[in-house]
């Protein structure tokens, strides 16, 4: 979340109840109740202990900080037919950042967040840096599924295309960003009261795309720089796997024996199904 808006939110008076959507990996600790797919036992996790955090560990009691509690983090999926598990209007303010770009259908969310609070606060990466190649070669974040566009108090989600990749007519040069935008260009965000407008436009999208590109007025010298900066990358990646062939990978012990993604969707899985099955 941008740094300056959190501490807006954080500054929401003391009796506002406050639901965070989509918070598990980095919980809001304004918030007084999450809503996650995954268990509160592995919050904090997923960007915190990915190779740096023994897999023994886990946070099942209130950590420094916590508004929410083991009994209000609510386990539910945002995209699933039924509704959130809430009454209308429950909440003061509803947070979901960095959450609507990832998931099957936002349209349905975005229902969803308007009908349980009064007002809230939506964030996603900015349609520039979903469509901004990287030096790998792939444009964008590859687990994103939309591409996002606030205006005013209105929300566009546009799908990612797999045609991003194949012609400068449709990415941004990486480049261009880094010499010509500031980081506050890299997300898009909206503070809303009572309502607010979302769509998934209808358009060609080759078009469409096309047209937003032509836009931004990108310099050609922009596009020659990625493509040397795409060679870095291929060589770096080349000299990589020859030290891995020099150097073998250590084997794992206990002591680096740390969490990955697969075995953390498996331990979340596990606790989900224990609950489950106590019930």
């Amino acid at each position: 979340m941008w740094e300056a808006n959190r501490q807006k939110i954080n500054a929401l008076a003391d009796d506002k109840r406050v639901l965070d959507i989509g918070g598990w990996a980095e919980p809001l600790l304004r918030a007084n109740y999450i809503m996650d797919v995954f268990p509160y036992e592995t919050r904090s996790l997923g960007y915190h202990g990915i190779g740096c955090i023994p897999r023994s560990v886990t946070y099942p009691e209130p950590r420094n900080g916590e508004r929410f509690t083991r009994d209000t983090w609510v386990i539910h999926d945002i995209c699933s037919q039924s509704p959130f598990p809430f009454p209308d209007k429950m909440f003061d303010f509803v947070v979901c950042s960095h959450t609507l770009e990832d998931v099957r259908d936002p349209i349905r969310a975005c229902n969803e967040i308007m009908r349980v609070g009064r007002a809230g606060y939506i964030e996603t990466p900015a349609r520039l840096w979903e469509q901004t190649m990287r030096p790998s070669g792939i444009v964008g974040e590859g687990h994103h599924r939309w591409m996002v566009q606030i205006e005013e108090n209105t929300i566009r989600f546009y799908g990612k295309p797999h045609f991003l990749h194949t012609s400068k007519n449709y990415y941004v040069p990486n480049a261009f960003v880094k010499n010509e935008r500031i980081d506050e260009d890299k997300v898009t965000f909206l503070f809303w009261e009572d309502s607010f407008s979302f769509e998934e436009p209808s358009t060609y999208w080759n078009t469409e795309v096309a047209n937003y590109i032509s836009t931004l007025n990108i310099q050609k010298k922009y596009y020659l720089q990625d493509r040397i900066m795409k060679l870095r990358h291929r060589w770096w990646h080349l000299e990589e796997k020859m030290l891995r062939v020099i150097k073998p990978k250590p084997t794992i012990t206990k002591d680096n024996d740390c969490w990955t993604w697969e075995a953390l969707i498996t331990v979340s899985n596990d606790i989900l199904s224990n609950k489950i099955a106590k019930q």
